[in-house]
């Protein structure tokens, strides 16, 4: 090999480590970012400001702590319907999971903690809808055609579930039907 080939194989193999050593101190900063009380609170204010605005009511959440790739951590949420009564609130949502098993299409959860829950689902009668309507229609596609593309199925893992306290009422006044 002449000296020019190797000049110039040793100036690619040295931009591509210095690509690589860019890609993975990029991607330990945001691991490191991501523990961060602060990025947590931005995060927070982020998922109400934008909760609120989907949904067009009051949203709470308490605080987010993420510990990647492995927990996740959610308190003091509140969600209320749209006539100002408790949806959903809970003390602690804690995800133990494996959030690289998303790349292969798996949701797998080691651990599901709920703890001081209280949710209240109304239906009036006369109304064939829940009081959480308005969720689904905040999030459902204006599109309904459907899509004839295949797409990988997804796999749902869920080892443990561990439930606190937990307050539930359901008022179906349609169907005459009271849960507590």
């Amino acid at each position: 090999m002449n000296s020019r080939v190797r000049k110039t194989l040793r100036s690619q193999l040295k931009i591509l480590a210095w690509t690589i050593g860019a890609i993975l101190s990029l991607l330990v900063l945001i691991i490191v970012l991501i523990r961060l009380p602060a990025v947590h609170n931005r995060l927070v204010g982020e998922a109400e400001k934008y909760l609120e605005n989907t949904l067009q009511t009051k949203v709470d959440i308490g605080g987010l702590y993420i510990n990647f790739p492995k927990t996740i951590e959610l308190t003091d949420f509140y969600l209320e319907d749209t006539a100002g009564d408790t949806l959903v609130a809970f003390e602690a949502l804690n995800l133990d999971t494996d959030l690289w098993a998303l790349l292969n299409n798996t949701i797998e959860i080691n651990t599901l903690r709920l703890d001081h829950a209280v949710g209240k689902l109304e239906r009036p009668e006369g109304s064939e809808y829940f009081n959480y309507q308005f969720i689904i229609n905040a999030f459902a596609s204006p599109d309904t055609t459907t899509s004839t593309a295949e797409s990988k199925a997804w796999n749902f893992n869920i080892e443990d579930i561990r439930l606190g306290p937990i307050e539930f009422t359901m008022i179906d006044a349609q169907a005459g039907m009271n849960i507590h």
